[in-house]
């Protein structure tokens, strides 16, 4: 069974990115259901696409990675943040 995936990052690029990692290697384990550009149409796509597992950007124009997880009383899905930003990098 393959994981559910969606990528929410606002540069359509870095989501293109992560997007052609997957599919060369991970094809037979992960599928990334949606790609979405924002925490709205995150909301959106996990609702009706109800993935085990978001890519997740951080720093993002109206609502930043991290106020997606405030909309979830218990967050139904892993996380795997994502960014091009130095400070969030661990």
């Amino acid at each position: 069974m393959k994981i559910k995936a969606i990528i929410v990052d606002d540069e359509s690029h870095a989501r293109s990115f992560l997007k052609k990692l997957c599919n060369r290697y991970y094809e037979d384990k992960i599928e990334i259901v949606d790609e979405c550009n924002s925490v709205a149409a995150a909301l959106v796509s996990i609702k009706k696409n109800a993935p085990n597992l978001v890519f997740l950007d951080i720093q993002m124009p109206d609502e930043n990675g991290f106020e997606l997880l405030t909309h979830f009383e218990s967050i139904p899905f892993e996380v795997i943040f994502t960014t091009a930003h130095k400070e969030y990098a661990i």
